[in-house]
């Protein structure tokens, strides 16, 4: 994968959490080869980190402040808006 595969808009995020995802979304992982971290996205089994190594997902809470993907406090904030949006009228 490619460092832009691991940037999320908020619009990305919130339109996930109101159309297919009915959780955050977001596991916490660490690469088994370069130990970096990162909020991917709940897809799959497995995960490929910008080093090229494949890793199975684990599924942890999201890091705080993660070497690849959004960050806690993004995730929070776009989770606070698709629950707004989920819950506003059609």
């Amino acid at each position: 994968m490619k460092k832009a595969d691991f940037d999320f808009t908020e619009e990305k995020v919130i339109d996930a959490c109101t159309t297919w995802v009915n959780f955050s979304g977001f596991t916490g992982e660490q690469c088994g080869k370069c130990k970096k971290k990162a909020n991917v996205l709940v897809s799959r089994f497995d995960w490929t980190c910008v080093c090229g190594h494949r890793n199975l997902q684990k599924r942890h809470h999201p890091h705080e402040s993660p070497d690849l993907g959004p960050t806690q406090a993004f995730l929070r904030a776009a989770y606070a808006k698709a629950e707004k949006r989920k819950k506003a009228p059609a």
